[in-house]
């Protein structure tokens, strides 16, 4: 995508920078309701950059052919991530869909076939 695309749907009710970023971004970004299909291909623990106390897991996923990393410090999201692990292993194609706000997130994930 280049800028006279960038611009050309930007027209279109400010969308367009919006989608470069989500385009070109390394981390998974996705509204409320919405789902991404990738592969999980791993994670690693880490420390929550805005809350060096808390620890959060890091997974990377392949998504349209590009690794991208989803944050996460949800133990639902984490338990059911968990549950992708032991019953197929990494890698494993999977759905991850978003719902709710800030504060009011939650993740569910299901295998994809």
């Amino acid at each position: 995508m280049g800028l006279k695309d960038i611009a050309d749907a930007g027209s279109k009710k400010g969308t367009g920078l919006k989608k470069f970023n989500k385009d070109n971004s390394k981390y998974v970004i996705f509204e409320d309701g919405e789902a991404v299909v990738g592969i999980c291909k791993g994670y690693v623990p880490s420390v929550d950059p805005r809350n060096p106390e808390k620890q959060v897991i890091v997974f990377t996923l392949t998504i349209d052919g590009k690794d991208r990393i989803w944050t996460t410090s949800s133990k639902r999201a984490i338990a059911e991530m968990g549950a992708v692990e032991e019953e197929f292993g990494f890698p494993a194609k999977v759905s991850i869909t978003r719902t709710g706000v800030e504060y009011e997130t939650r993740y569910a994930v299901k295998v994809v076939e």
